[in-house]
């Protein structure tokens, strides 16, 4: 691992992530589809233009290029990119170079919307697993209505606890980079060409997170780009540790918005079911134990608050163990978290809640007023 484990404050250089000028993600005019950053979240369309400024994604160890795609050049490419991938995989038998993966419970409310989402990915060469959690509802039926060979889907005998779903999930995935997904979140259509790119780029990397969206049932967009605060750029693990406790939270967000390597995930042991309600924030402070954090700018992933989710209806479970999670954090003399940095973080995190509560109540009254029919309850949709 690479990083001053000295303090929060390490010299970057000019033209580093952090120093991007505002308003230069994906949340501008520029971007042609995928997420807004108000209203509705826009539908993806195809072809996208490129996102915001040239340098976005560029730091002092990687360097993300973005080349624009436009009109039927755009279309074209991404036609002949699959079908040369899938001629060349059964040629050789070349495994995907990344796997998606989505554990779904009870998802027919929004697994259709998820998918695509996925499938609509300027990066092709991936395989999408979905793990139908022996789901009552259409949940299967749905994620086998897809005739795209890149998906893959795999049905439970029976309904295990959510921590056994998501990790039988990943043992699915065949490719060496991973993405977990929630059976309701989405993905932008450039998120895995921007993170595949900078995990490619820096074999030093454990892991690559962005900024994600907060949306309603109807995929309205309540708080754009949230997360990452004081995260953006290449960090060791000891910045981003002392930047966990201080917020009293969880600022890289969930697994929608972030991607890792197979190999590190199965050294650190997976997702584990001592904290259920803070598996994603558990998994990534073990993963800085194999390499360095990279946060992207740009908001790549949108986090739906729904009316039965995990997240809305278990605050208070989930509050104890985001304690017990950064209480594990301070213990460990290798991070050098400072007392003024566990201070700091019991300030924040009943601010935090009360944030979180106000978000989920907004999202309540949009979904009483137009929103799509609840469904029964779920854990994320991936229980």
């Amino acid at each position: 691992m690479r990083g001053d484990p000295s303090g929060l404050d390490v010299p970057r250089p000019s033209g580093a992530v952090e120093d991007l000028p505002a308003g230069c993600g994906l949340d501008g005019p520029a971007d042609r589809g995928g997420f807004s950053s108000v209203g509705r979240m826009a539908p993806v369309e195809g072809p996208h233009q490129p996102i915001g400024s040239a340098d976005a994604g560029r730091e002092h160890r990687v360097s993300v290029s973005i080349r624009p795609f436009t009109g039927a050049t755009a279309r074209s490419w991404r036609d002949v990119g699959l079908s040369h991938i899938f001629l060349w995989r059964l040629i050789v038998q070349v495994l995907p170079n990344v796997s998606v993966c989505i554990p779904a419970y009870r998802g027919e409310n929004f697994l259709a919307e998820t998918m695509s989402s996925v499938l609509d990915q300027t990066y092709v060469d991936f395989e999408l697993v979905v793990l139908d959690n022996a789901s009552p509802d259409d949940t299967g039926e749905i994620a086998r209505s897809f005739r795209d060979p890149r998906v893959r889907v795999v049905t439970n005998d029976k309904t295990i606890p959510a921590p056994d779903n998501w990790r039988r999930a990943v043992e699915l995935c065949s490719a060496p980079l991973v993405k977990l997904v929630c059976a309701d979140d989405l993905l932008h259509p450039r998120c895995l060409e921007m993170q595949v790119t900078a995990m490619e780029a820096d074999p030093g990397l454990a892991m690559v997170a962005a900024r994600r969206h907060m949306i309603d049932e109807s995929s309205r967009v309540l708080a754009p780009a949230r997360g990452l605060n004081g995260l953006i750029g290449v960090r060791s693990g000891v910045e981003v540790a002392r930047r966990v406790v201080r917020s009293g939270g969880n600022p890289i967000g969930e697994p929608g918005s972030v991607l890792f390597r197979r190999a590190d995930y199965t050294t650190v042991g997976g997702w584990s079911p001592l904290r259920p309600f803070t598996m994603d924030l558990d998994l990534w402070m073990r993963l800085l134990r194999c390499g360095d954090f990279l946060g992207l700018p740009d908001a790549l992933a949108a986090f739906r608050i729904g009316r039965q989710s995990m997240t809305v209806n278990n605050d208070e479970a989930i509050a104890l163990d985001q304690k017990a999670v950064i209480a594990g954090l301070v213990a460990r003399p290798e991070l050098h978290v400072r007392w003024i940095d566990a201070a700091i973080g019991q300030l924040h995190a009943p601010l935090g809640r009360m944030r979180r509560r106000l978000l989920f109540s907004s999202a309540n009254r949009d979904a009483d007023h137009g929103g799509r029919p609840p469904q029964a309850p779920t854990a994320d949709n991936g229980y």
